[in-house]
């Protein structure tokens, strides 16, 4: 069932890969050196830290095309700290609920608006109609 769309998925994978190291390996060197100013600086950082968020989801990509052939994903142990990954995993949590929250308001015909502050924080306010909407038809 699978195996039509799986096989590209994988192929591109790989080639995302290459290239991606082309760009890793151009940039890195660039975020080390002396003689870039301050802001050029920071743009090289921000590309190197967005060229490896792309290869963790090449990574994820090639690992579910992995799983659809039933191999199974390699998993390395490694001595690491804690904190630093609870803080990610929590962040992309935050996220996922975000977005269900958000598609559930939406779905429901209302808005869900965000307000944020120093000093108070960040509020989200979700706005729902007092009446429901007709039932949606999907078509194929």
């Amino acid at each position: 069932m699978w195996g039509h769309r799986v096989r590209p998925q994988g192929g591109l994978g790989h080639d995302l890969r290459n290239r991606l190291a082309a760009i890793v390996t151009g940039v890195t060197p660039l975020t080390r050196s002396k003689v870039l100013g301050e802001r050029q600086a920071g743009v090289a950082a921000r590309m190197l830290r967005s060229a490896q968020r792309m290869g963790r989801m090449i990574d994820e990509l090639l690992d579910l095309t992995r799983t659809r052939f039933g191999d199974p994903i390699p998993v390395a142990r490694a001595t690491m700290e804690l904190g630093p990954l609870c803080r990610q995993v929590t962040a992309e949590l935050e996220g996922l609920r975000l977005f269900v929250a958000r598609q559930v308001v939406l779905a429901h015909g209302g808005t869900l608006d965000v307000t944020s502050t120093a000093a108070e924080g960040t509020t989200f306010s979700p706005r729902l109609p007092r009446h429901a909407l007709p039932p949606l038809t999907i078509s194929k």
